[in-house]
């Protein structure tokens, strides 16, 4: 019996508001680490397929800069793609990038979500932190695992408001 690669989903929501701007470096410089802990993960385990979304936003744009691309052709985030500015619409980038991926997912799939920001939501217009908790409730049932990065205190009391609970 042939047995099928294992995907392996790594979906990085980065925060690219107005806030961000005094961490900017540090913001980018941590979602290029993550990319190397990913490949890492490729090159130990090569029956595992690793790809990579990655869902900057701030209120202007919430968008998908790369789409469940394998790792192997995922190049680190250059300054020119991080622009941070506006306002901070964290529940509806977290929505946005679960949806994103949740229909190539399969039982057989794994999933990590990682939430690159400040924690500090005030913009979002589709989702709830209620509604963001719930769905998060849901997922971590179904074997999904999030992480929560944060740059200030106030990062991981949000975190904790939304289900996550690997905050940092």
């Amino acid at each position: 019996m042939i047995r099928m690669k294992t995907k392996v989903f790594n979906l990085i929501i980065l925060d690219e508001s107005g806030s961000m701007s005094c961490i900017e470096r540090q913001a980018l410089n941590g979602l290029n680490e993550t990319l190397q802990t990913i490949r890492r993960a490729q090159d130990k385990f090569p029956e595992q397929e690793q790809l990579v979304s990655i869902v900057p936003f701030e209120s202007g744009s919430i968008r998908l800069l790369r789409d469940k691309v394998s790792i192997k052709e995922v190049n680190d985030l250059r300054p020119d793609e991080y622009n941070p500015g506006a306002c901070t619409p964290l529940y509806d980038a977290i929505g946005f990038g679960i949806n994103s991926i949740r229909k190539a997912v399969t039982d057989d799939d794994s999933v990590l979500v990682t939430i690159i920001t400040d924690g500090e939501e005030n913009s979002s217009e589709e989702y709830s932190g209620k509604a963001i908790a719930t769905i998060i409730d849901e997922l971590k049932k179904k074997g999904w695992m999030f992480t929560y990065i944060g740059a200030n205190q106030d990062a991981v009391s949000v975190a904790m408001t939304i289900n996550i609970t690997n905050a940092m």
